[in-house]
């Protein structure tokens, strides 16, 4: 090779050196495949947390009117109803596209007539989920108080099978109720469902307030109650399905 060719050479590599150190950085990334482990729905908070398929909805059979997304009740019911196995029996005999399991289940009264431990709740659920495993389960259904919250936090720890975790909160103003929720969102980095919610003050604002809270920080939500008549200051709709203030608030949500 002549001297010339060997200066021309050397200063190709040279250029090819210089423009390949100004370049940025490729950074290859390999995404995970989600699998099953705690819950049956893998959540990676890095992704962001996925929507439920439910909405916004009603505790209680609704009145048209309230165009709710969804309903439910206490018990074994038919579409467009989702059904609930508060009590935790298993086997079920019956597979819904979404359900809720367990109710309150620190609370004898709301969870069927006595406590469910948490090691029988971790085996239901499990056992839910291999009888229903295309079934959207939003499960707990934790009560507000302290001894809810850790039920809740147990559960998962135990490896209890979800695709969502419910909760509940009853309050007389807006304020205490949000509070309340936001606790939960720091403390549980799973997907939520604000399965119980209502305010006890006569003002319907308070209520107003709420909704309009719970609609801009979940995706799945059910108001209690749309006629309760143990509880009339919940409700939002008379017993011939007329609506009232809370009613048409909640009907009227964007």
């Amino acid at each position: 090779m002549s001297q010339r060719a060997a200066v021309i050479l050397a200063l190709v590599v040279l250029l090819l050196v210089l423009v390949r150190s100004c370049q940025p950085p490729v950074r290859i990334t390999v995404a995970p495949t989600p699998t099953r482990a705690i819950a049956h729905l893998m959540f990676l908070p890095a992704v962001g947390k996925p929507r439920t398929p439910l909405g916004h909805g009603v505790a209680l059979v609704p009145s048209p009117d309230l165009y709710a997304d969804w309903y439910y009740v206490y018990w074994r019911c038919d579409s467009p109803c989702v059904p609930m196995n508060k009590e935790g029996y298993t086997p079920q005999g019956w597979c819904a596209p979404a359900q809720l399991l367990f109710n309150e289940p620190t609370n004898p009264e709301s969870a069927g007539g006595y406590p469910i431990p948490i090691e029988e709740a971790v085996r239901v659920s499990r056992a839910v989920r291999a009888e229903c495993p295309e079934a959207y389960l939003v499960a707990v259904n934790f009560v507000q108080y302290e001894a809810g919250i850790q039920w809740a936090h147990d559960f998962i720890a135990l490896g209890g099978a979800f695709d969502a975790v419910g909760f509940h909160a009853y309050c007389y103003n807006a304020q205490a109720c949000i509070d309340h929720a936001e606790r939960v969102k720091r403390e549980f980095d799973v997907p939520l469902c604000f399965t119980e919610y209502n305010t006890t003050s006569p003002d319907p604002g308070e209520f107003q307030a709420l909704l309009a809270y719970v609609m801009a920080n979940f995706d799945c939500s059910a108001v209690f109650t749309s006629y309760w008549k143990d509880e009339p200051i919940l409700n939002l709709q008379e017993a011939d399905g007329t609506l009232n203030a809370k009613g048409e608030i909640f009907a009227a949500r964007p």
